[in-house]
């Protein structure tokens, strides 16, 4: 037994099997303990530090206190280990919003990279005529209203005592002041001065209730109007319609529009470049549906 484990131990396939495991286990030993200290190496850059500091003035009105600045770093810290913890355990792979979140990530970074040409007086001439409704001053009406409900009445019943109610007022020549007197129990007030378009859709929605105020005649009651919350008697006090602002007063925002706009189609290019990079094969019935448009069949 003896001299068989001699003649064994002579053998050069064993000597380079033992010098092969000694050589891995001094790598495990000293070699991962370097790689070890690379991964586990954590920077805070001066500008990440700025920047939390920044944010913090910004959002507080004053700078932090070095045990604040203390805290603000340690949570950074935290959300590093974490997250590099969490990609170590490949929790980002199939995650559908750290894709979305990286996807979008990518995409703002795409944007600020994208590089636009300083535009001409002809080029923020052509930006404002082409976006001509951006630069117009939105018009305002001040006017009240009598609600009728219809949570008590049929439609029918609803749309009747509203046609009535606005003969009176007009038969009487009730001014507009005088709204809260009449009609029903309102969540909102009988009196509404200087609302632009967005401000009325903000509270009676996108119906036709805008269109009605703003044709409406002056300091004369009309309606009924419809909206979700029941029927409407309006009387416009005043109006301002709305103006196209001449290009030299808003030069300057044209300008900045133009650039936001070239850097968003830049990094639209740029993106597309990127898709066109890469071969794409979806599995499936709809497998060349990005070939054939709507030709795929759909699933059964």
């Amino acid at each position: 037994m003896l001299s068989r484990l001699k003649t064994l131990l002579k053998e050069p396939l064993v000597h380079f099997t033992v010098f092969g495991l000694l050589l891995f286990l001094a790598y495990d030993w000293f070699g991962s303990k370097d790689t070890g200290t690379i991964e586990n190496r954590i920077v805070v850059p001066a500008s990440r530090v700025e920047m939390m500091v920044s944010r913090w003035t910004m959002q507080l009105g004053r700078p932090p206190t070095e045990k604040e600045v203390r805290s603000l770093i340690e949570g950074y810290i935290r959300e590093e280990v974490l997250s590099r913890e969490a990609s170590a355990l490949g929790l980002d792979k199939e995650d559908v919003v750290i894709r979305r979140r990286l996807a979008q990530k990518m995409e703002f970074l795409s944007v600020d990279m994208a590089s636009v040409e300083e535009p001409d007086t002809h080029a923020l001439k052509q930006f404002y005529n082409d976006h001509i409704l951006n630069y117009q001053v939105p018009g305002e009406v001040t006017f009240y209203q009598v609600y009728i409900s219809m949570d008590t009445r049929t439609p029918l019943e609803a749309q009747e005592f509203a046609r009535a109610m606005l003969q009176t007022l007009r038969n009487e020549e009730i001014d507009g002041d005088r709204a809260q007197e009449f009609g029903d129990p309102f969540m909102l007030p009988n009196h509404f001065p200087n609302y632009s378009v967005n401000d009325i859709q903000g509270l009676f929605g996108p119906g036709n209730f805008v269109e009605v105020i703003f044709q409406a005649e002056m300091q004369q009651w009309t309606g009924p109007v419809q909206t979700t919350f029941g029927l409407h008697l309006m009387y416009v006090e005043a109006r301002e319609d709305s103006q196209l602002e001449p290009f030299a007063k808003v030069q300057e925002r044209v300008y900045q529009d133009y650039l936001e706009s070239s850097q968003q189609e830049a990094g639209e290019a740029y993106l597309n470049d990127l898709i066109n990079r890469y071969t794409v094969e979806i599995e499936g019935p709809y497998a060349n549906i990005l070939h054939e448009g709507n030709s795929a069949k759909d699933p059964e």
